[in-house]
């Protein structure tokens, strides 16, 4: 009996190791690929349609802090309600062709969009996760709001 409750505690400290490290999982229905470290979320990259570009949000800490606010996806009692165009951690440029892409959401009047842009997340191209680091390779599309693309690829890596 000793030797299988050894054999078990064993076997489970072996496979808790084994899972160490960065784990990429894609939820094409919700729009998102999960990073987690450890079985820890760290961080989503998500590509709504609502959200005018990809944003990696919410951002913890490997300590479980969260460093991101909710708005504007989520009112949060406290939070500052400002900077609509502020989610998360994204790229963008203010002008690329004329066109801005950074203060582009949802919050800018239907007759003022012309002068900004979008990007279009168009595919996932590689995942990879590992002890160390994990990387996203994507495809996305910038465009005018008239739908004429402007640009293309962004590479997202988590450090060593």
């Amino acid at each position: 009996m000793r030797h299988s409750l050894l054999l078990v505690l064993i076997l489970a400290m072996t496979q808790a190791l084994a899972q160490k490290g960065f784990e990429l999982k894609e939820d094409p229905r919700e729009k998102r690929v999960e990073v987690t470290y450890d079985g820890y979320l760290l961080t989503a990259y998500i590509y709504a349609d609502s959200v005018m570009k990809p944003v990696l949000y919410p951002i913890y800490t490997t300590g479980d802090v969260r460093i991101t606010r909710d708005y504007p996806l989520v009112t949060t009692p406290g939070e500052r309600g400002d900077h609509p165009h502020h989610i998360g951690m994204f790229l963008t440029h203010q002008s690329v062709n004329g066109l801005d892409f950074w203060n582009m959401s949802t919050a800018i009047k239907p007759k003022d969009r012309p002068r900004y842009g979008h990007i279009e997340h168009v595919a996932v191209k590689a995942m990879r996760g590992g002890k160390k680091d994990a990387t996203l390779t994507t495809t996305s599309h910038w465009k005018s709001n008239a739908s004429r693309r402007v640009a293309g690829k962004w590479l997202a890596r988590a450090p060593k």
